[in-house]
């Protein structure tokens, strides 16, 4: 009896993972400005990369983009394969309380709330009840050895202490993205280190993404990879750490 050839299916490879985020041809106009002038960028899940650049190279613009702060004048974001420029603002603003967490330069904390109640405000404004979301809030703290400092207004807090407090903020929803516009830029260099060093640990504990914007190539090679921007547009990019 001759054998008979064992039937074959074709099976489809699996084609690569979705980047946890994906800009491609962002353009954006401020008033006759082009702060961004076509600029692709895939960043995949726990990730971290540092987006270099002169001042004015459109760094903080890609930023508040890719966290859908602002709506680009052409080209999309997407994260996890969904766009986000095609949303309305309301649904914008609820991914960004709860897939992003950011970072400003100067914290940016509420001045007359205490440490621990700034940190607790994003899971309030989620719908938290009061006493959980303080809780939550101590234990971030607490990770990132900043809860000394809990029941303090900003006022009475340090730079690096500031800036320890509003990652703490950033992460206390656990955010699947991090983005980060120089955290350490008003700091010494010392004070840079610890806070680079805590927002390093934290994301990668966490297995979340990190998008962080600085002009420090101290800071860059912290990271997996650096984009270096000049004019709005994508000139380089290198390897971190």
């Amino acid at each position: 009896m001759t054998p008979q050839p064992h039937a074959t299916t074709d099976v489809e490879a699996p084609g690569p993972p979705v980047p946890r985020l994906a800009a491609r041809g962002l353009v954006v106009h401020q008033g006759r400005t082009r702060a961004l002038a076509g600029v692709d960028l895939d960043v995949a899940a726990g990730e971290r990369v540092a987006v270099t650049g002169a001042s004015g190279s459109g760094k903080s613009t890609l930023l508040l983009a890719l966290g859908g702060v602002l709506v680009p004048t052409e080209g999309n974001v997407a994260l996890d394969g969904a766009t986000l420029s095609h949303l309305a603002e309301a649904e914008r603003a609820r991914l960004r309380r709860t897939r992003f967490g950011i970072v400003f330069q100067y914290g940016q904390l509420v001045p007359d709330l205490t440490a621990v109640e700034n940190v607790a405000l994003p899971l309030l404004l989620l719908g938290r009840g009061r006493r959980d979301a303080l809780e939550a809030a101590r234990a971030v703290l607490a990770e990132l050895r900043v809860d000394d400092v809990a029941d303090r207004r900003p006022i009475d807090m340090s730079g690096g202490q500031s800036q320890r407090v509003a990652i703490a903020r950033a992460l206390v929803t656990a955010p699947d993205v991090v983005l980060a516009d120089e955290p350490t830029g008003s700091l010494d260099s010392v004070g840079g280190e610890r806070v680079m060093a805590t927002l390093l640990g934290a994301v990668r504990e966490r297995g979340a993404t990190l998008v962080v914007v600085t002009h420090d190539a101290t800071v860059a090679a912290y990271c997996d990879r650096e984009v270096r921007l000049r004019d709005g547009l994508v000139v380089g990019a290198g390897e971190g750490r």
